[in-house]
C-alpha cells in the first residue's frame, strides 16, 4: 500500500504561518543542507498531494527551474504528478509539465483509492487544511516536521486536534532546524 507523507515546516510554538500568513522565516534559514535533506525524502515519492494556496505559491516558483538551480529538488518536484485539492481552481498548470490536475470533490475518497493502488508514496507539502482533513480521516501514515527555531506567537497550527504520534527519526541541521519523523501511534 501507498503511503501519505506529510512534510511541513514549522515554528517551535507549532504555527505553519505567522500571522498574516507570513512564512518569512522559511526563508531565513532554508539552506543547501535543508533543500538536500528534502530531496533526499521525495525519492520515495511519486505523486505531490497540495492543496489551492501551496499550490499557487509553488507554480509561481518551481516548473522552470532546472537541476542547475536546483539541484536537490527540481528534478524530483517538476516531472512528478501533483493532484490539486481545489473548489475554485479551474485548471492548474505546471509551466511546460502536463502533470497537475485538480481535484475538487471527494478528496478523501481520492487519496483512499490511491492508496490502494500501486505506486511510489504521495507527499503534502504545506497545505496545513488538507493536512488536517487528511489525518482526521486517518490517511496520514508518515509526519516529516522541519522545526524552525523561532517564534512566531500566532498563526495558523499545524494540528487543531490531537493526533496520536509515535516517534521514528530525528536530525538536526547546522541552522538549528531538527527534522522530526513521526509515524500514527
Amino acid at each position: 500500500m501507498r503511503k501519505v507523507i506529510a512534510v511541513e515546516f514549522l515554528t517551535l510554538d507549532g504555527f505553519v504561518s505567522g500571522p498574516g500568513p507570513e512564512m518569512d522565516w522559511v526563508g531565513d534559514i532554508y539552506t543547501d543542507e535543508i533543500a538536500q535533506a528534502l530531496g533526499e525524502g521525495q525519492k520515495s515519492v511519486d505523486t505531490f498531494l497540495l492543496g489551492r494556496v501551496t499550490y499557487q505559491g509553488m507554480v509561481n516558483y518551481w516548473p522552470e527551474k532546472t537541476i542547475e538551480e536546483e539541484p536537490f529538488l527540481a528534478d524530483h518536484i517538476n516531472p512528478k504528478p501533483k493532484l490539486i485539492f481545489s473548489q475554485t481552481l479551474k485548471s492548474a498548470p505546471w509551466g511546460n509539465h502536463n502533470n497537475a490536475r485538480v481535484v475538487k470533490e471527494n478528496a478523501l475518497e481520492e487519496v483512499q483509492k490511491l492508496k490502494q493502488q500501486s505506486g511510489g508514496d504521495m507527499m503534502i507539502i504545506g497545505s496545513a487544511n488538507l493536512l488536517q482533513s487528511f489525518a482526521q480521516a486517518g490517511l496520514i501514515d508518515e509526519y516529516v516536521l522541519y522545526v524552525h527555531p523561532i517564534f512566531v506567537g500566532s498563526g495558523a497550527p499545524l494540528f487543531k486536534e490531537k493526533v496520536n504520534l509515535k516517534l521514528g527519526e530525528t536530525k538536526t541541521f547546522r541552522n538549528g532546524v531538527v527534522r522530526l519523523t513521526y509515524q500514527n501511534a
